[in-house]
Protein backbone atom coordinates (compact mmCIF):
# COMPACT_ATOMS: atom_id res chain seq x y z
CA UNK A 1 0.00 0.00 0.00
CA UNK A 2 2.67 1.95 0.75
CA UNK A 3 4.92 1.59 -2.47
CA UNK A 4 1.65 2.03 -4.06
CA UNK A 5 0.63 5.79 -2.34
CA UNK A 6 4.27 6.29 -3.47
CA UNK A 7 4.32 5.71 -7.20
CA UNK A 8 0.74 7.72 -7.05
CA UNK A 9 2.38 10.78 -5.36
CA UNK A 10 4.57 10.77 -8.38
CA UNK A 11 2.60 10.52 -11.21
CA UNK A 12 0.33 13.26 -9.02
CA UNK A 13 3.65 16.08 -8.97
CA UNK A 14 4.58 15.05 -13.05
CA UNK A 15 1.14 16.26 -13.98
CA UNK A 16 1.19 19.10 -11.78
CA UNK A 17 4.32 20.12 -13.35
CA UNK A 18 2.85 19.81 -17.01
CA UNK A 19 4.37 16.16 -17.53
CA UNK A 20 2.73 13.37 -18.79
CA UNK A 21 3.55 9.85 -18.56
CA UNK A 22 4.81 7.79 -22.05
CA UNK A 23 2.76 4.65 -22.04
CA UNK A 24 3.93 1.29 -23.28
CA UNK A 25 7.30 1.62 -22.50
CA UNK A 26 9.62 -0.78 -24.24
CA UNK A 27 12.63 -0.32 -21.81
CA UNK A 28 13.00 -0.46 -17.83
CA UNK A 29 12.12 2.76 -15.80
CA UNK A 30 9.74 5.38 -16.41
CA UNK A 31 9.87 8.29 -18.74
CA UNK A 32 7.20 11.17 -18.49
CA UNK A 33 6.79 13.74 -21.82
CA UNK A 34 6.86 17.67 -20.86
CA UNK A 35 7.72 20.69 -23.77
CA UNK A 36 10.97 21.01 -22.69
CA UNK A 37 12.25 17.32 -22.33
CA UNK A 38 10.86 16.93 -25.96
CA UNK A 39 13.05 19.46 -27.34
CA UNK A 40 15.85 17.21 -27.70
CA UNK A 41 17.79 16.02 -30.52
CA UNK A 42 16.82 12.45 -31.48
CA UNK A 43 19.07 10.34 -33.88
CA UNK A 44 18.42 6.99 -35.33
CA UNK A 45 21.16 4.89 -36.83
CA UNK A 46 21.29 1.68 -38.76
CA UNK A 47 24.42 0.11 -40.35
CA UNK A 48 25.33 -3.08 -41.95
CA UNK A 49 28.53 -4.54 -43.62
CA UNK A 50 31.33 -5.61 -42.22
CA UNK A 51 31.54 -6.65 -38.15
CA UNK A 52 30.28 -4.27 -35.02
CA UNK A 53 28.53 -1.50 -35.73
CA UNK A 54 28.67 -1.94 -39.67
CA UNK A 55 30.66 -0.11 -42.38
CA UNK A 56 27.72 1.47 -43.70
CA UNK A 57 25.39 3.57 -41.63
CA UNK A 58 22.15 5.52 -42.16
CA UNK A 59 21.88 8.37 -39.95
CA UNK A 60 17.89 10.05 -39.10
CA UNK A 61 18.46 13.75 -37.20
CA UNK A 62 15.30 15.54 -35.97
CA UNK A 63 16.41 18.47 -34.46
CA UNK A 64 14.12 20.99 -32.04
CA UNK A 65 13.40 23.25 -35.03
CA UNK A 66 11.50 20.60 -37.12
CA UNK A 67 14.34 20.04 -39.34
CA UNK A 68 15.18 16.53 -40.45
CA UNK A 69 18.55 15.40 -41.58
CA UNK A 70 19.22 12.12 -43.70
CA UNK A 71 22.85 11.35 -43.99
CA UNK A 72 24.79 8.38 -45.44
CA UNK A 73 27.67 7.37 -43.55
CA UNK A 74 30.82 5.29 -44.26
CA UNK A 75 33.12 3.86 -40.93
CA UNK A 76 35.21 5.40 -39.97
CA UNK A 77 35.21 8.40 -41.59
CA UNK A 78 33.79 11.01 -39.81
CA UNK A 79 32.45 13.09 -42.38
CA UNK A 80 29.01 11.80 -44.21
CA UNK A 81 29.27 10.86 -47.20
CA UNK A 82 25.35 12.45 -48.65
CA UNK A 83 23.01 14.14 -47.05
CA UNK A 84 19.45 15.43 -47.52
CA UNK A 85 17.21 17.69 -45.44
CA UNK A 86 13.53 18.25 -44.98
CA UNK A 87 11.46 20.18 -42.94
CA UNK A 88 9.09 18.21 -40.96
CA UNK A 89 5.12 19.87 -40.13
CA UNK A 90 4.88 19.81 -36.42
CA UNK A 91 2.76 16.93 -36.66
CA UNK A 92 5.07 14.71 -38.15
CA UNK A 93 7.49 15.89 -35.98
CA UNK A 94 5.85 15.32 -32.54
CA UNK A 95 4.11 11.85 -33.40
CA UNK A 96 8.09 10.78 -34.03
CA UNK A 97 9.24 12.34 -30.73
CA UNK A 98 6.51 10.74 -28.76
CA UNK A 99 6.77 7.50 -30.56
CA UNK A 100 10.30 7.18 -30.17
CA UNK A 101 10.07 8.30 -26.08
CA UNK A 102 8.91 4.30 -25.49
CA UNK A 103 12.55 3.66 -26.34
CA UNK A 104 14.10 6.63 -24.54
CA UNK A 105 16.39 5.43 -21.13
CA UNK A 106 15.77 6.41 -17.86
CA UNK A 107 19.61 7.41 -17.05
CA UNK A 108 21.67 9.79 -19.01
CA UNK A 109 25.01 8.34 -19.88
CA UNK A 110 27.98 10.90 -19.43
CA UNK A 111 30.31 9.46 -22.41
CA UNK A 112 28.23 8.28 -25.19
CA UNK A 113 30.91 6.31 -26.19
CA UNK A 114 32.33 4.67 -23.41
CA UNK A 115 28.91 3.55 -22.01
CA UNK A 116 26.93 0.23 -22.61
CA UNK A 117 23.53 1.45 -24.64
CA UNK A 118 20.35 0.47 -22.96
CA UNK A 119 18.47 -2.68 -24.87
CA UNK A 120 15.05 -3.58 -24.47
CA UNK A 121 12.92 -5.13 -22.02
CA UNK A 122 14.13 -8.69 -21.12
CA UNK A 123 17.51 -8.84 -23.48
CA UNK A 124 20.72 -9.04 -22.09
CA UNK A 125 24.33 -8.62 -24.19
CA UNK A 126 25.71 -12.11 -25.17
CA UNK A 127 29.26 -10.73 -24.83
CA UNK A 128 31.05 -6.88 -25.93
CA UNK A 129 30.45 -8.54 -29.59
CA UNK A 130 27.10 -8.73 -29.30
CA UNK A 131 25.67 -5.59 -30.54
CA UNK A 132 22.55 -4.37 -32.47
CA UNK A 133 22.23 -2.60 -35.76
CA UNK A 134 19.66 0.07 -34.62
CA UNK A 135 20.53 2.84 -32.32
CA UNK A 136 18.35 5.98 -30.99
CA UNK A 137 20.01 8.54 -29.39
CA UNK A 138 18.23 11.36 -27.21
CA UNK A 139 20.48 14.49 -27.09
CA UNK A 140 20.32 17.37 -24.75
CA UNK A 141 22.46 19.52 -27.19
CA UNK A 142 23.37 18.19 -31.11
CA UNK A 143 27.43 18.94 -30.17
CA UNK A 144 26.80 17.08 -26.41
CA UNK A 145 28.78 13.82 -25.48
CA UNK A 146 25.91 12.99 -23.34
CA UNK A 147 22.76 11.62 -24.06
CA UNK A 148 20.63 8.35 -23.70
CA UNK A 149 21.33 5.70 -25.97
CA UNK A 150 19.30 2.68 -26.93
CA UNK A 151 20.54 -0.03 -28.74
CA UNK A 152 18.07 -2.60 -30.56
CA UNK A 153 19.54 -6.26 -30.31
CA UNK A 154 19.91 -8.25 -33.68
CA UNK A 155 17.33 -10.69 -33.69
CA UNK A 156 19.74 -13.77 -33.41
CA UNK A 157 20.88 -12.26 -30.16
CA UNK A 158 17.39 -11.38 -28.40
CA UNK A 159 14.06 -12.31 -29.73
CA UNK A 160 11.94 -10.80 -27.00
CA UNK A 161 8.44 -9.41 -27.17
CA UNK A 162 9.76 -5.40 -26.32
CA UNK A 163 12.39 -6.01 -28.97
CA UNK A 164 9.94 -7.22 -31.88
CA UNK A 165 7.50 -4.46 -31.25
CA UNK A 166 10.34 -1.65 -30.82
CA UNK A 167 11.67 -3.10 -34.34
CA UNK A 168 8.04 -2.39 -35.46
CA UNK A 169 7.86 0.67 -34.20
CA UNK A 170 11.14 2.24 -35.59
CA UNK A 171 10.11 0.88 -39.15
CA UNK A 172 7.32 2.65 -38.29
CA UNK A 173 8.07 5.77 -37.20
CA UNK A 174 10.98 5.97 -40.38
CA UNK A 175 7.73 4.93 -42.77
CA UNK A 176 6.53 8.36 -41.41
CA UNK A 177 8.60 10.36 -42.90
CA UNK A 178 9.71 11.91 -46.00
CA UNK A 179 10.78 9.90 -49.30
CA UNK A 180 14.55 9.59 -49.12
CA UNK A 181 16.60 8.74 -51.76
CA UNK A 182 19.69 8.01 -49.97
CA UNK A 183 17.62 5.88 -47.42
CA UNK A 184 15.87 3.87 -50.90
CA UNK A 185 19.23 3.27 -52.10
CA UNK A 186 21.20 2.23 -48.29
CA UNK A 187 17.90 0.03 -48.13
CA UNK A 188 18.54 -1.07 -51.61
CA UNK A 189 22.38 -1.73 -50.77
CA UNK A 190 21.62 -3.39 -47.72
CA UNK A 191 18.66 -6.16 -49.03
CA UNK A 192 21.00 -7.07 -52.54
CA UNK A 193 24.42 -6.84 -51.04
CA UNK A 194 25.09 -4.07 -53.63
CA UNK A 195 27.93 -2.96 -52.43
CA UNK A 196 31.67 -2.87 -52.15
CA UNK A 197 34.38 -2.31 -49.57
CA UNK A 198 35.80 -3.40 -45.85
CA UNK A 199 37.15 -2.56 -42.97
CA UNK A 200 40.53 -2.54 -44.29
CA UNK A 201 39.19 -1.01 -47.79
CA UNK A 202 36.20 0.85 -46.36
CA UNK A 203 34.48 2.44 -50.28
CA UNK A 204 30.97 3.28 -50.02
CA UNK A 205 27.78 2.28 -51.74
CA UNK A 206 28.00 2.95 -55.35
CA UNK A 207 24.80 4.86 -55.75
CA UNK A 208 25.73 7.44 -53.22
CA UNK A 209 29.15 7.97 -53.89
CA UNK A 210 30.12 11.43 -55.13
CA UNK A 211 29.67 10.50 -58.71
CA UNK A 212 26.24 9.02 -58.81
CA UNK A 213 24.49 10.98 -56.58
CA UNK A 214 21.78 12.94 -58.02
CA UNK A 215 20.41 16.67 -57.99
CA UNK A 216 19.60 18.13 -54.85
CA UNK A 217 21.61 15.29 -52.79
CA UNK A 218 24.44 17.15 -50.65
CA UNK A 219 27.95 15.37 -51.26
CA UNK A 220 30.75 16.38 -48.71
Amino acid sequence: MRIFAAGLALVLLASCQGETRVPDRLVSGDAYYSERSLQETIRVYKGFGGEGYGLHRLEYELRPNNELKVRYWLAPETDAVAEEGFDLSSHVADQFRRDLWRLRPESISENLIADWPTLPLNCKRGGPHDQGDIWVIFLPDADDIRGRVFELTRADSCDSLAAKQARLLIEEVIASLPNSKIAAEFHRAMSTSDHVGSWEDPKPIRSLSKRELGEGLQAN
